[in-house]
């Protein structure tokens, strides 16, 4: 339910920043197949908010994105990662 009250709000906030012609300057230097991992960590424990908003930006905005939470303490809690982590 909550993913039908947020894609309209993550759509718009997409396209606002993309456009409809997309990150071209990306697009432009970075081949279609070139494989992507990030990480996104906090810089202090603290609470996290918009995880859902956030994952699923990245889902609409690649058909190959494949976002997955690593860790957290309690739900809506992170903390520092412990070290690099591979997947």
């Amino acid at each position: 339910m909550l993913r039908l009250l947020i894609e309209p709000i993550v759509r718009a906030a997409l396209l606002e920043d993309l456009g409809r012609a997309g990150d071209i300057t990306t697009d432009a230097i970075v081949p279609a197949e070139t494989p992507i991992e990030a990480v996104i960590a906090a810089r202090q424990p603290g609470v996290l908010t918009g995880l859902d908003a956030g994952l699923l930006a990245f889902e609409l905005a690649s058909n190959r994105a494949k976002p997955s939470p690593i860790s957290a303490a309690g739900r809506g809690r992170c903390s520092r990662p412990s070290g690099p982590r591979s997947t």
